[in-house]
């Protein structure tokens, strides 16, 4: 049995925290290590977000569901990302397999990483990842605020390019918006669902001011409330940059590793014609 002296306080940790120093922490599991995440989070002296990184998802959405709870949250808020605690959801398909990726998984993992970069009023104070999450390759920040927007009430923007704006974040446009990620144009309404949101967003124009923004139920398509702005990140985690850009470095690639040429032409296609397809992913190194 370990004598009283070896025993970590969550005063410890706090401090080894505070001094950026390592501390070798063991048997943090459950309601305490829920508690422990939530007083680290909240610690006045904090640098910055937590980050704690699970050994899987279904660790880290337990570990966050526990903070929550200390933080005085409902299991809901704790899994939303729009709250102090940030769940980074994995993308359980290969980037190099032939199985799709769900497009709401990816929705949600962009949306939390938003949250990561975003302003300091707007971070998180706790983000759970699990190992796997963190170890795959996501867009550069530079790149994904290049293609972030915020459009508030009174500002101007034109329907045509707010489509674009959506199309090079990886929206889908759809005629019903049920979904995070994607987007509807009737008129001059635009409809939006990002992923950070917990309901979508509907874009009333006259002309090219906004004139109004208000949050609507995707089941009943009922109008809920009205907002000042609304926040559009990406929504995939591969975005190709124009193909002028990329054709020689996939040439090269495709060449090196011996890939048939009627497959690299298919790919060239789908990249000039801005069509998904599977094995997408495995060219983000490419893309960035």
């Amino acid at each position: 049995m370990p004598s009283a002296s070896s025993l970590t306080s969550i005063r410890d940790v706090l401090a080894a925290l505070r001094g950026r120093r390592r501390l070798r922490v063991l048997g943090a599991e459950g309601g305490f290590l829920g508690l422990l995440l939530a007083r680290a989070a909240t610690d006045p002296e904090a640098k910055g977000p937590l980050v704690y990184v699970a050994r899987d998802e279904a660790s880290a959405r337990a570990a966050a569901a526990d903070a929550g709870f200390f933080l005085g949250l409902s299991a809901r808020e704790s899994a939303a990302l729009d709250g102090p605690v940030v769940v980074v959801p994995e993308n359980e398909a290969s980037p190099y397999g032939d199985a799709a990726t769900d497009p709401r998984v990816l929705a949600q993992r962009l949306g939390a990483l938003y949250r990561l970069q975003a302003a300091d009023a707007e971070r998180p104070r706790l983000i759970v990842i699990g190992l796997r999450s963190l170890t795959r390759k996501v867009i550069p920040p530079a790149t994904f605020a290049r293609l972030c927007r915020r459009w508030r009430r009174g500002g101007e923007i034109e329907l045509e390019e707010a489509s674009a704006a959506l199309v090079a974040a990886g929206y889908q446009r759809v005629d019903v918006v049920e979904d995070p990620g994607t987007f509807a144009v009737r008129g001059g309404v635009v409809d939006v669902y990002p992923a950070i949101g917990r309901f979508p967003v509907r874009i009333e124009l006259f002309g090219d001011e906004i004139e109004r923004l208000r949050l609507f139920d995707p089941d009943s398509q009922r109008s809920l409330r009205e907002v000042e702005e609304v926040v559009i990140h990406p929504v995939r985690e591969a975005i190709a940059p124009p193909l002028a850009q990329l054709r020689p470095a996939i040439l090269a690639l495709a060449d090196h590793i011996e890939v048939p040429s009627s497959r690299t032409r298919q790919v060239l296609d789908n990249l000039e014609q801005g069509l998904d397809f599977f094995g997408e992913e495995a060219l983000t190194p490419v893309f960035h």
